[in-house]
């Protein structure tokens, strides 16, 4: 506090997000008698996040040998801009049905061997680790596909086999 101007500088502890944040103070005169408590009201503003949806469906990732289809962490904000994973929390929040799905702590998308074949959303949340209060959630959409070319694969199916002239004589 500056005592001469009255100004108060306040600098929060980090990870600080309650609001308001009051504070109580006395002051003496210039003779010493000791003022009644008063307090001060400071509201602070968080930082923004954003965690933005994830369209990972044109990497298909194999039913058998699993796979990343690609880091969530690339599309989202904190402050308005791109950040490290160290300056976030990551949680999955649900795996959108496929047993075993993770992310890790820098963001990538880990789908397991084994999954089925499909789109999936699953969601999950970054917070701030400064001020782990602080959070935003969003969508992954990812394709499973399958390795031999059934269900939602990108591999066109060509396994057409034309009928035996014999099978149309006895159509009547």
């Amino acid at each position: 506090m500056n005592t001469t101007s009255g100004a108060v500088t306040f600098t929060p502890v980090s990870g600080l997000a309650t609001n308001p944040n009051v504070i109580n103070y006395t002051v003496r005169d210039n003779g010493g008698a000791l003022s009644n408590q008063a307090s001060i009201s400071i509201n602070l503003s968080l930082t923004p996040i954003l965690a933005v949806n994830d369209d990972f469906q044109a990497t298909g990732i194999n039913n058998v040998t699993g796979g990343s289809p690609g880091n969530v962490l690339t599309n989202d904000l904190l402050n308005n801009t791109p950040f490290t994973s160290d300056k976030v929390i990551i949680t999955l929040i649900s795996t959108g049905g496929v047993t075993g799905l993770t992310i890790n702590s820098s963001g990538t998308v880990q789908v397991p061997s084994g999954s089925p074949v499909g789109i999936f959303v699953p969601r999950y949340r970054i917070c701030e680790a400064a001020n782990p209060t602080n959070c935003s959630e969003a969508d992954i959409t990812i394709r499973v596909t399958s390795s031999t070319g059934g269900g939602n694969s990108s591999t066109p199916c060509n396994d057409y086999t034309p009928l035996a002239p014999s099978l149309y004589t006895n159509l009547s």
